[in-house]
């Protein structure tokens, strides 16, 4: 029994003294860090298509008068970017109307 009881001792003993491989690993060699990644800047650049539309009243009272103001149009623009400077060409077309008079007298 005492040999059994001291060979068990003898198998945990070893088990437990086993490499330790952390401790045995050599130090890391020095190595610079990688360069940033730096984003991509953004291009603005190409083409577009837009449409604008708008309406407006205008009355001054003491004077009588009215007048009321209609707009639409569109356009095509193109623009470019070198290095931080934008360049742009416009292609737009704007029709309006407009009507202005005396108003109608009002009723004290």
């Amino acid at each position: 029994m005492k040999k059994i009881l001291l060979g068990a001792m003898a198998l945990a003993t070893l088990g437990l003294a086993a490499p330790a491989s952390a401790a045995d690993l050599a130090a890391r060699p020095y190595t610079k860090a990688p360069p940033p990644v730096v984003a991509p800047i953004y291009n603005w650049g190409g083409f577009y298509i837009g449409a604008n539309g708008g309406y407006g009243s205008s009355a001054i009272p003491f004077a009588r008068y009215q007048a009321e103001v209609m707009s639409s149009g569109a356009k095509i623009p193109f623009s470019a970017s070198a290095s931080a400077i934008m360049f742009a060409i416009v292609l737009a077309a704007v029709a309006g109307a407009t009507s202005a008079g005396i108003a109608p007298t009002m009723p004290d």
